[in-house]
């Protein structure tokens, strides 16, 4: 009788770890799924930036040409 009591117990407790081991490993996964979603958006926004870094860079030659032709307009006048 002592036997099927520890049996049942052993059982009881094996299965309560089994348990939560399933809810680590589940919760582990889920983690992991939101940690690799971050970083998708983290390196889309980070190529987002290069975009327009690019662009802004384009728009500031732009203005210096615009710069340098006006004040080549304005020297020729003098």
């Amino acid at each position: 009788m002592i036997d099927a009591i520890r049996a049942g117990r052993i059982a009881r407790e094996e299965e309560a770890a089994h348990g939560a081991w399933d809810h680590a490993l589940s919760s582990a996964r889920h983690d992991a799924g939101q940690m690799s979603t971050l970083a998708k958006a983290a390196v889309t926004m980070a190529l987002d930036a290069q975009d327009e870094a690019a662009e802004l860079r384009a728009e500031i030659a732009r203005l210096r040409r615009a710069v340098d032709q006006r004040d080549a307009v304005i020297r020729s006048l003098g």
